[in-house]
């Protein structure tokens, strides 16, 4: 990145805030950075699993820098979108599916003329197969793969099904919710989405294990996907990331994987890629595969 980008990043204003409701009736905060009116393209940022929107707020200032509008978010019952406590929140993982499917509809509702890039971080990358890529220009998977145990680097799996099967389950019906800041071990989860999470992990085929119908929702998925992986990544391995390409078998797929070292960092890591440390990796690792307009933006 060069230091007339930075510049422009780090002096974007602060984002539109607002609402959507999920299919459930629970709240959605969204947060929408940068143009529509200039942008080239639209970037959709669907977190990982236990992870707040505001850990994107600096690439989405950098994104709006590079000439795009960033659409940043909390799924409904998590971070900014919880109204009460967590231990009351409904929802599981395909509601957080359904609530990424309802602002790409609020995107495409914004402006339909922009091309939008889903950005899937980690779970994000997953939830695309259930979410649906209507409206979706491309998409670029970042530390992703399947979750299952039977895929997992060994540093995270010994650890992973010690504290899915046995500490997990104990804690969780003790908290009413899965206080994995706590355990040391991701962070706070719906109880919902953790008990649905650890019936996937169980399975070599992750979610496929479990509801082998969804299938066909995987494979309808033809809007090209850009996989980039991290060689020091302990979470998702090279196997898990094969398995889950696999499921979007009518898509065209290309993988990039980098070493911190050839990026010229110290680390990125499974969390790494999305933190202002790794700021300078962007303009490799993202830019030349976002969506842009072609031609001159239409006429407002």
């Amino acid at each position: 990145m060069t230091a007339e980008s930075s510049t422009t990043a780090e002096t974007v204003a602060e984002p539109e805030r607002f609402e959507l409701t999920s299919e459930r009736g629970l709240p959605i905060s969204v947060s929408s950075w940068g143009d529509w009116a200039s942008a080239e393209g639209v970037v959709l940022v669907v977190p990982a699993i236990a992870t707040r929107a505001r850990h994107y707020n600096g690439f989405a200032r950098w994104l709006v820098g590079q000439g795009f509008v960033a659409v940043t978010f909390d799924f409904s019952g998590y971070g900014d979108s919880l109204r009460g406590p967590l231990k009351d929140s409904p929802v599981d993982i395909l509601d957080w599916a359904r609530d990424a499917r309802t602002v790409l509809d609020w995107v495409a509702e914004k402006d339909a003329t922009l091309p939008v890039t889903w950005v899937g971080h980690s779970l994000g990358g997953q939830l695309l197969g259930l979410a649906g890529d209507r409206g979706v220009t491309q998409s670029i998977f970042v530390a992703t793969g399947v979750g299952s145990g039977w895929k997992s680097p060994w540093q995270t799996a010994v650890p992973g099904m010690v504290m899915f099967f046995l500490v997990g389950p104990i804690a969780q019906k003790l908290c009413g919710y899965y206080p994995g800041r706590r355990l040391r071990f991701f962070g706070n989860l719906p109880s919902g989405v953790m008990s649905q999470w650890r019936t996937w992990v169980a399975y070599p085929r992750y979610i496929l294990g479990e509801r082998p119908w969804l299938a066909p929702r995987y494979a309808s998925i033809t809007s090209p996907i850009t996989a980039v992986s991290f060689t020091d990544d302990v979470v998702m391995s090279k196997a898990a990331l094969r398995m889950l390409l696999s499921f979007y078998s009518g898509a065209r797929k290309m993988h990039f994987r980098f070493s911190p070292k050839s990026l010229g960092v110290g680390s990125i890591g499974h969390m790494g890629p999305f933190r202002a440390a790794s700021a300078s990796i962007w303009g490799t690792v993202f830019l030349p595969f976002l969506a842009k307009r072609r031609g001159p933006p239409a006429d407002n």
